[in-house]
């Protein structure tokens, strides 16, 4: 998958979709419709995790990792705007 952010021009209609249902009277559609977003979710979050590791760009001179940033204890000692930078570079632009 690309970068940049995800808008109603970029979305794909299935997830679109899945907004309108959320809000139907139905309860049924409702419940598959968020059924199909979280998976919709999940599958984009691992395109973008495949393609960060793929990347595996630095994120600065700080050393605080590879595209995908630390873990653990190196998550943990960064600064919080860092810790929230790696956390949202983990994201794919659809969950942003």
């Amino acid at each position: 998958g690309g970068g940049g952010a995800v808008t109603a021009l970029t979305a794909s209609q299935n997830v679109l979709d899945c907004f309108w249902n959320l809000a139907a009277e139905d309860e049924a559609t409702r419940l598959v419709a968020a059924d199909e977003l979280v998976r919709e979710l999940l599958q984009r979050q691992a395109e973008h995790e495949a393609d960060a590791e793929a990347r595996a760009a630095p994120l600065g001179d700080d050393g605080a990792g590879d595209a995908a940033g630390p873990s653990g204890a190196g998550l943990a000692a960064l600064p919080k705007p860092k810790r929230l930078e790696v956390a949202l570079r983990r994201c794919s632009p659809l969950m942003i």
